[in-house]
C-alpha cells in the first residue's frame, strides 16, 4: 500500500474518531439540561410533627379496631422514639411528576413544556395504606396537570425489605384490582376528608413487576377518618 492511500487512511480514522467525541460531547452537554424528574417537593421537617402525628392518629384506630395485631403495636410505639427500631423514614418526602429517566418520550408531554420551578401546590392527604413492619404509604391529591397512569401517593415509612418503589405495586393491587376500592378512588370517597373507613384486608396479591415476583399478604390496612393533612410543596426538576 502506497504512503499517500496510508496517510488518507489516517485522515479519515482520525475525522471518524472527532465526529465521535463532537457527537459523544454533544449528547453529554444536552443529557445534562434535561432533569432526570419533574418533582413536587414537600420540606420533611416543616412538616415532620404533622406527619407524624397524622400516623398515630391512624395506628390508634386500627388497633382499637383490630388490638389482636402485635406489629401495630411495634410501629406505633416506634412512632414516638426519635431513634426508631423497625421503622424508616425516606430521606426526601416528594411525589414524581414525570419520570423522564423512565420515559424520554414525555420531553413531548404538555405537562413538561407548560412545568415551572417553585410553584406552590397544595398536596391533599387524609387516607393510611399500611402494611405492619413494612410500609405506610397514602394516596395524595393535588391540582396540577400530570400524565397519570398510577396511583399518586408518597411513602412515609418502611420496615424490612419494603422498598419505596413497593408501595406503587401495593396501591395499583389495591385500587386496580378490587373494584370496590377502585370505585371509591373514581367516585372521590378516598378524597373526601369526611369520608371515613377501617378495612383489615388479607390475600392481597402484590406483583413486583421489577423483580417478575408476587406474593400474597394478610393484614393490609386502608384507613381514613378525620385526620387530614395539607401540605405545601413546590414544583422541582431534578437532575440526579
Amino acid at each position: 500500500m502506497k504512503e499517500r492511500e496510508i496517510s488518507n487512511i489516517l485522515k479519515l480514522d482520525m475525522k471518524i474518531c472527532i465526529i465521535f467525541v463532537v457527537l459523544f460531547l454533544f449528547e453529554f452537554a444536552i443529557s445534562d439540561k434535561i432533569p432526570k424528574s419533574l418533582e413536587i417537593s414537600i420540606n420533611k421537617t416543616e412538616y415532620h410533627h404533622e406527619v407524624h402525628e397524622f400516623l398515630q392518629d391512624n395506628l390508634f384506630h386500627i388497633l382499637t379496631e383490630y388490638p389482636k395485631d402485635d406489629k401495630v403495636k411495634l410501629d406505633f410505639d416506634d412512632l414516638f422514639e426519635e431513634k426508631k427500631k423497625f421503622l424508616i423514614e425516606p430521606n426526601d418526602i416528594n411525589y414524581k411528576l414525570i419520570d423522564l429517566k423512565k420515559d424520554k418520550s414525555l420531553l413531548n408531554s404538555k405537562e413538561y413544556k407548560n412545568f415551572k420551578e417553585d410553584e406552590n401546590i397544595e398536596v391533599n392527604i387524609s387516607t393510611l395504606v399500611y402494611i405492619p413492619g413494612k410500609v405506610m404509604v397514602v394516596p395524595i391529591f393535588l391540582n396540577y396537570p400530570h400524565p397519570v397512569n398510577e396511583i399518586p401517593h408518597i411513602t412515609l415509612m418502611l420496615g424490612g425489605e419494603f422498598r419505596s418503589i413497593d408501595s406503587n405495586y401495593l396501591l395499583k393491587s389495591l385500587f386496580f384490582e378490587n373494584k370496590e376500592l377502585r370505585n371509591l378512588y373514581d367516585e372521590g370517597f378516598i378524597k373526601d376528608p369526611k369520608f371515613q373507613v377501617n378495612l383489615h384486608l388479607n390475600d392481597v396479591r402484590i406483583i413486583y413487576e421489577d423483580r417478575n415476583f408476587q406474593e400474597f399478604l394478610d393484614n393490609v390496612y386502608l384507613v381514613k377518618y378525620d385526620s387530614h393533612l395539607v401540605l405545601n410543596g413546590k414544583t422541582k426538576k431534578i437532575y440526579s
